[in-house]
């Protein structure tokens, strides 16, 4: 997983969200049926525009300036919101679990609003359950997509490697 290997690198996206996944079509584990034909879509992170690297703090210094937020509110995690220098791969694991939600839901976690409304929700309100909404999914993706939005990032999955073998174990 792509998230996975830049958060190994020491490097932090922030600013994981739709329009900064391209979908093509190409060999992967996660098979889907298109007009009863298996097609793997593999997703391709893009935009490292805002990208942190943690090992070398002193090239981060406009993203990191006191006060800046760096990402799109709708998919920004709760501490980014505050002050992008308190970012670490929790943020992107937000930001992934509001990409998720986005892709079945067609909407982001907090839709509409200004920005400030945005930031209020993200920092206060909980997220709405894949099954609140009125979805069919696996209890374990509402259960991940969840927990990916948690307001604490000690309470989101540690590593997206985990965040993968959840989605690998819902396909078998």
């Amino acid at each position: 997983m792509a998230l996975e290997e830049v958060h190994r690198r020491g490097v932090v996206h922030t600013d994981v969200k739709p329009g900064n996944i391209l979908l093509a079509q190409g060999s992967g584990t996660l098979g889907l049926p298109v007009n009863g034909q298996p097609v793997t879509i593999v997703g391709k992170l893009i935009d490292f525009g805002l990208a942190i690297d943690l090992q070398e703090p002193e090239r981060n210094d406009v993203i990191r300036q006191p006060g800046r937020i760096a990402g799109t509110f709708a998919y920004a995690a709760p501490e980014q919101t505050r002050s992008s220098r308190q970012v670490g791969p929790e943020a992107d694991l937000y930001a992934l679990g509001g990409t998720m939600f986005f892709a079945l839901t067609g909407r982001p976690p907090f839709p509409g609003g200004s920005s400030r409304d945005k930031i209020r929700r993200v920092r206060s309100d909980p997220a709405p359950r894949l099954s609140e909404l009125g979805l069919v999914v696996p209890r374990r993706l509402d259960d991940l997509v969840h927990q990916l939005l948690e307001k604490k990032p000690g309470d989101r999955p540690r590593t997206a490697a985990l965040v993968a073998d959840v989605l690998l174990g819902l396909k078998g």
